[in-house]
């Protein structure tokens, strides 16, 4: 397999279609933070992440059987890392991390991703970080660090929850920048449904000798299998056919600097849903990530010298 990344033509831009996406990607990731709250109050860790990307996998699974769900024997070894890194690891660091801190933390500290996918993709993937990108890369994480600073020592007084949604952040990072660093012959949505079947596999493995008492399931009440229902149906089939095809379409920098948008979403939707407090930082911390979005999103597209073709990607 090689690099599929290649220099950036010079103002490249996203366009409407990816700036839509990035929305979308935003708003259902951004969702998910208090459903995954509320869904641990009836589900350990292990067990939510466990029945979640189950159900999200046979639901992708079935929309793939429209097409083909071969996959090229080249390909097998490179789909099994990135569900190692983008399903595997992501899933299970957040859920603990969140079990152990508030949700509207835990996603400022998760969406430290794009800081991470901005190094590894120079390094992988050959992308330049322009000076407007570098401009809101900054204006973002400045954002979530208003957000996070009033109540860092209460994010250092629990430090595993902290490390581990940190470690979430950068396993994340990792396999967007992996989704671009193969070369996939499958569609995408084949290509989403098997990373996330066989990232779930040790997840659905390991629930039952982790967590065995699963007489909890029925008894769960309503709430937290309403918040699986989200994950299931907007967070993970929706959330990640949809960022599949944001990476695929614009630069890993790019689109990773969009989801700095999910926390500040997460932000506010936790203080909606489950009572997180919220104050005038948050405001704020939304000025900036807005201002980082329209940076790296809105830039203006350079038309192609006459008689020569646009660089291609």
């Amino acid at each position: 397999m090689t690099p599929a990344g290649q220099p950036d033509a010079p103002g490249d831009s996203p366009g409407a279609v990816g700036i839509a996406l990035l929305l979308s990607v935003a708003m259902a990731w951004g969702l998910q933070w208090p459903a995954m709250k509320i869904a641990l109050e009836g589900f350990g860790p292990w067990t939510f992440r466990a029945v979640s990307l189950l159900l999200g996998s046979l639901l992708l699974l079935a929309a793939a059987t429209g097409g083909s769900l071969r996959v090229p024997r080249a390909e097998i070894r490179p789909l099994l890392i990135l569900a190692l890194f983008y399903t595997t690891g992501w899933q299970l660091l957040t859920a603990y991390g969140v079990s152990l801190m508030r949700p509207g933390r835990a996603v400022i500290l998760a969406f430290t991703m794009p800081l991470w996918a901005a190094i590894l993709s120079r390094l992988l993937l050959g992308e330049r970080l322009t000076a407007r990108r570098l401009v809101g890369l900054a204006l973002g994480l400045a954002g979530i660090a208003i957000l996070i600073g009033p109540e860092l020592g209460q994010a250092l007084a629990v430090p595993l929850g902290s490390l581990l949604i940190l470690l979430g952040a950068v396993s994340l990072a990792v396999g967007a920048v992996l989704i671009k660093y193969f070369r996939w012959s499958m569609p995408t949505l084949t290509l989403v449904s098997w990373q996330m079947a066989l990232g779930s596999i040790p997840i659905v493995a390991g629930a039952p000798l982790l967590e065995p008492a699963l007489d909890h399931l029925a008894a769960a009440g309503p709430r937290p299998w309403i918040a699986v229902a989200y994950t299931v149906l907007i967070g993970n089939a929706f959330g990640v056919f949809v960022w599949f095809r944001v990476v695929q379409r614009m630069p890993v920098q790019v689109a990773a600097i969009g989801t700095l948008l999910v926390p500040v979403i997460g932000v506010y939707s936790s203080a909606a849903i489950v009572g997180d407090p919220i104050d005038a930082s948050e405001f704020a911390a939304l000025a900036l990530v807005v201002a980082a979005l329209a940076t790296v999103t809105l830039a203006p597209r350079r038309k192609a010298a006459p008689g020569r073709a646009p660089p291609r990607r």
